[in-house]
């Protein structure tokens, strides 16, 4: 592999930067674990796909020169990564492997190319989505203002560029700051998962998109109620050991909680029947609005007595942003796509907030006020017009 010299920026306690020129190793100097136990073949593939990627930046001194690192966050970053056994006891990598690449140039069209041939070339060799985001990194929150950062802050791997690259600029991120808004966000993602698993299951097909749906829709339970609490945590095991020490069980949730852990700690293709799942599906459906209305509730200092007077409501849903700028996003967005998210008069997250009410429910009408007509009849018929905006607003 070739090594390429390059400029990183180095910071401060204070969150200031200096720009030094470095050689980035050939691999980290402290060996990762990707697992809660060892698992050696497992992370030699792992290894080995490190080594083509950063051969495959070096190959370009000149677009190496614009790569200040690259990060490995989600489960495989923590140590918690997940590992599917079958019936015969063969296992594989099961997570999704989430990369950030960190540059001040994330619109450079060479760039692009070079993530889209990391991610391909990546997918195809291990057999999971392999998923490269651009961006500055001041571009980030701090910790204390995402569940998103503070996760990939506490636990990550550098794959590329200086090892305490993040280390240096958040040196003891903390969660107990962590903001309602951002355990909304996270239910209203799962939530997106249940609906799309629901799509699935009226269409009977790819049963392991529906089952891992579901499971990270039952740790989010958990961990929404741990961030109202101050109390969450980057690892899932630490997780489970606070939420059993709350000594109540909320909504339900302890059960379908440590339903989740289980399947975060030992994935699995499981034996349930489509309409077993179908049925499942309902149950969390109905779970997901309880916890939402909960955790709106105590955002916005709201109380809503059902998910009906959250979605026909006319109080805003996200008061931070100022009130004439609603509406530039919609014009912002007729420009740009031809359609928009309703009501014009709040930020269009919010609209896809009460779309999802509408595409959980069985006794509400579609959310055609909010992201237009359906492509045909059923609640699946909406899947492409929600999907392309939860994409963009996501």
């Amino acid at each position: 592999m070739e090594i390429i010299i390059h400029k990183v920026k180095i910071y401060n306690k204070d969150g200031n930067y200096k720009t030094e020129t470095v050689m980035p190793p050939a691999k980290a100097p402290d060996r990762p674990c990707f697992f809660v136990e060892p698992h050696q073949a497992l992370a030699a593939r792992l290894e080995a796909h490190f080594e083509d990627l950063r051969a495959r930046i070096g190959r370009n001194p000149e677009l190496a020169a614009k790569v200040e690192a690259v990060v490995l966050g989600g489960g495989y970053g923590r140590g918690e990564g997940g590992i599917l056994t079958d019936a015969e006891g063969s296992e594989e990598l099961f997570n999704d492997l989430d990369y950030f690449l960190f540059t001040d140039h994330p619109d450079d069209g060479a760039l692009r190319a070079l993530v889209h041939e990391i991610e391909e070339h990546g997918t195809a060799d291990l057999g999971i989505d392999v998923e490269v985001k651009l961006a500055r990194i001041d571009s980030l929150p701090r910790p204390e203002d995402s569940m998103m950062v503070y996760d990939l802050a506490a636990g990550h791997v550098v794959v590329y560029g200086d090892p305490d690259y993040l280390r240096s600029r958040w040196p003891d991120p903390q969660a107990a700051e962590i903001p309602l808004a951002e355990a909304a966000r996270l239910l209203w993602n799962r939530g997106t998962g249940l609906y799309f698993a629901s799509c699935r299951i009226a269409q009977r097909e790819d049963r392991r998109f529906v089952e891992r749906n579901h499971a990270k829709f039952k740790l989010a339970a958990g961990d929404a109620l741990l961030c109202i609490g101050g109390r969450y945590h980057w690892s899932f095991r630490e997780r489970q050991r606070r939420f059993r020490e709350l000594g109540e069980n909320p909504f339900g949730v302890g059960e379908f909680y440590e339903e989740g852990i289980e399947f975060k700690r030992s994935p699995r293709d499981g034996t349930l029947g489509w309409e077993e799942l179908a049925e499942e599906n309902r149950s969390l459906s109905k779970l997901w609005a309880q916890l939402f209305l909960h955790v709106e509730s105590k955002r916005l200092g709201v109380r809503f007595a059902d998910a009906a007077a959250y979605v026909g409501g006319r109080e805003r849903r996200s008061p931070e942003i100022p009130r004439w700028k609603a509406p530039m996003f919609a014009v912002r967005d007729f420009i740009r796509y031809r359609r928009w998210v309703g009501p014009v008069w709040d930020y269009p997250r919010t609209g896809l907030f009460r779309s999802l009410f509408c595409l959980l429910s069985e006794d509400l009408p579609g959310p055609e006020r909010f992201i237009g007509k359906p492509a045909g009849t059923g609640r699946a018929a909406w899947e492409p017009s929600y999907k392309f905006w939860w994409e963009r607003y996501g």
